[in-house]
């Protein structure tokens, strides 16, 4: 898992994380729902800052939990939980298509 979270923290200047964008990275690659991919793909999952794989899902499919970590001010278990079912569904989708 160290070189899937260390894919995590290397951001490209031009797409930079915001602090959220970070918490919710870093809470997927230490939660264990990646492990279910081969160590590179989910390292490229994370990879790109802001314009990561993951993070392109999280947005298009799971919106709220930006507003939702944004309004909170912290993560929530209810956050928690639905962050680890949409990053869950991220893998599903992945290995159905590598085009994911």
């Amino acid at each position: 898992r160290l070189r899937v979270v260390r894919a995590a923290l290397l951001q490209p200047e031009r797409a930079p994380m915001s602090p959220d964008e970070m918490t919710l990275v870093l809470l997927a690659a230490c939660g264990g729902a990646l492990d279910a991919l081969p160590e590179e793909e989910a390292a490229a999952a994370l990879r790109g800052g802001s314009a990561s794989p993951l993070l392109r899902h999280l947005r298009e499919g799971s919106p709220q939990l930006f507003t939702r970590l944004a309004e909170e001010q912290s993560m929530s278990k209810a956050a928690a939980r639905e962050l680890e079912v949409a990053v869950r569904l991220f893998v599903a989708l992945k290995r159905a298509s590598p085009s994911v």
